[in-house]
């Protein structure tokens, strides 16, 4: 008997029922803040979307994974995940009709700190986003300044980094007047060209990153 599906893997959840999830908006905007990926298309007629992973950690999502869409707020118990030409199809717990699944494309999902930090494993001299976002920039000494946020442009992630604010008088005669330097950003790529090492901070140091050559990037 002809056993095939038109899948090249199929997964999953052992559950035989919806979970009983918060669905309170705060605690999920406050709670799963970690995007892993979006909900592209609807697939057939039963709830199937096309998930686009925005993560290293393909494997951290498996059947009973929990993740939350922001909009519209909500929580989804991952119920199976299927390959089909490359594609990552995933159903959700509760999500059975193409109705349901439309309600859900566009969607960006987020996953919680903490379920991140149990599932994924790191090697050596891998880190979280989480744990480099807000860390100080340092070069021979000199804080260039802070990293807001981590971009991947192509292969290759970029930090951005926030220059330290500055504030200035603008009218000598009066000192009182002062202004505030406008923040400037620059990127600095996450590459041995210009990152040395990272420290993470932690209870008896601040931690940061170190680098070489980054003050060329910023004027």
């Amino acid at each position: 008997m002809d056993t095939t599906t038109p899948y090249d893997s199929i997964a999953k959840s052992p559950k035989t029922h919806t979970q009983q999830l918060s669905q309170d908006e705060s605690y999920i905007a406050q709670s799963y803040t970690i995007e892993v990926g979006k909900l592209g298309r609807t697939v057939g007629l039963k709830g199937t979307l096309i998930f686009h992973l925005m993560s290293d950690f393909a494997e951290f999502i498996q059947a009973g994974t929990t993740l939350a869409a922001h909009k519209p707020s909500r929580l989804l118990i991952v119920e199976s995940i299927a390959k089909r030409h490359g594609s990552m199809l995933l159903t959700f717990e509760g999500v059975n009709s193409r109705e349901k699944a439309q309600e859900l494309v566009n969607a960006r999902l987020f996953t919680s700190e903490q379920e991140t930090r149990t599932k994924c494993l790191l090697k050596k001299d891998e880190f979280f986003y989480f744990d480099i976002i807000g860390l100080e920039v340092i070069e021979e000494g000199e804080v260039l300044g802070k990293v807001i946020d981590i971009e991947r442009i192509g292969t290759t992630d970029y930090l951005l980094i926030e220059q330290n604010s500055q504030t200035q008088a603008t009218i000598p005669s009066s000192p009182s007047k002062t202004t505030k330097k406008k923040s400037k950003v620059f990127y600095i790529p996450y590459i041995d060209t210009y990152v040395l090492t990272i420290t993470l901070a932690s209870p008896t140091q601040s931690g940061g990153v170190f680098t070489q050559n980054a003050k060329l990037l910023y004027g």
